[in-house]
């Protein structure tokens, strides 16, 4: 059983260590998500450290929509949530 066990762990630890992109694909996608970084970085800024209550929502939204996506390797519903979900971050401020 001891020995089962270490085999799962290892097996998961083997997937999470392993790259989900090519090289090329990532900074294909990093260079499509760099104005929505900077533009929630150039908010920040703007508001400072206290950000409103509706700004810390749409951030979190964000997160977690695209964050998902990224997660399962599913690049073009990243990118369509970035587009999508862009104006609720610029109206947020």
């Amino acid at each position: 059983m001891h020995s089962l066990l270490c085999a799962g762990v290892a097996a998961v630890v083997d997937q999470l260590t392993q790259p989900r992109f090519s090289a090329a694909v990532e900074a294909h996608l990093l260079e499509a998500v760099r104005p929505i970084s900077e533009l929630n970085e150039a908010v920040i800024a703007e508001t400072k450290t206290r950000r409103p209550k509706g700004r810390r929502e749409a951030e979190m939204k964000f997160e977690m929509i695209v964050g998902r996506h990224l997660r399962a390797g599913e690049i073009e519903r990243a990118l369509a949530d970035c587009a999508a979900l862009g104006p609720e971050l610029i109206g947020a401020r």
